[in-house]
């Protein structure tokens, strides 16, 4: 505990703000890295800059090759588009703070193969999201399906209206959530997928507030 303490107390530390580290980082978790790290392994997780002065990526290495890292966020579907060149290494996260605690990152053999759990889970997410999809367009301009649901399933939305005089705000709300906005000025509607199959076709429940 002692010699963590005394490596902490030599490496840089960073905020963590973003998405494609999840779940491994949360936004405003506190990193630490450890700079000029001479062995870097594949499922360590680095921070590097791609373009001097820009913003620091915190990424895991997924392959180690003559061109530089190759490296991809745990929550990304594709390995970032260029490696990552020695002059763009910051450093290797080591340890991350959560709730007042220091935790070590899992690197390595066991920190690549949990990624790729991940990864395998998001690639499997994304293609059941496409056949979701195509179904559900499916359903949408069936002549028969899609009355039939909205006579099964009859969803009680409530509705806000927003009255102000640069932009009226018409909101669906279901269960405390909104899932339809109108904007009768510049007639701009948007809804969440299902909700659409009764909001367009009740429209003018919502359109007229």
């Amino acid at each position: 505990m002692q010699n963590e303490q005394l490596s902490i107390a030599k490496q840089e530390r960073f905020i963590y703000s973003g998405r494609s580290m999840k779940p491994t980082f949360k936004n405003g978790q506190r990193l630490y890295v450890r700079p000029a790290v001479k062995r870097l392994r594949p499922g360590d997780v680095v921070v590097f800059a791609p373009h001097t002065g820009s913003q620091p990526i915190v990424h895991r290495v997924v392959a180690v090759s003559a061109a530089g890292l190759i490296t991809r966020g745990d929550h990304n579907l594709k390995i970032d588009p260029r490696p990552v060149s020695a002059a763009d290494l910051i450093g290797r996260v080591d340890f991350f703070q959560q709730q007042g605690q220091l935790h070590r990152v899992l690197g390595g053999c066991r920190g690549l193969l949990n990624a790729k759990l991940r990864w395998f889970w998001l690639a499997c997410r994304a293609k059941a999201y496409i056949v979701l999809f195509k179904w559900y367009r499916a359903l949408v301009t069936s002549s028969s399906a899609a009355p039939l649901i909205r006579r099964l399933i009859r969803p009680e939305f409530d509705y806000i209206t927003l009255n102000s005089d640069r932009r009226p705000l018409v909101k669906a709300m279901l269960r405390g959530r909104v899932v339809a906005r109108w904007e009768p000025r510049v007639r701009r509607f948007q809804c969440r997928k299902p909700y659409d199959l009764w909001l367009q076709q009740d429209g003018r429940t919502l359109k007229d507030g």
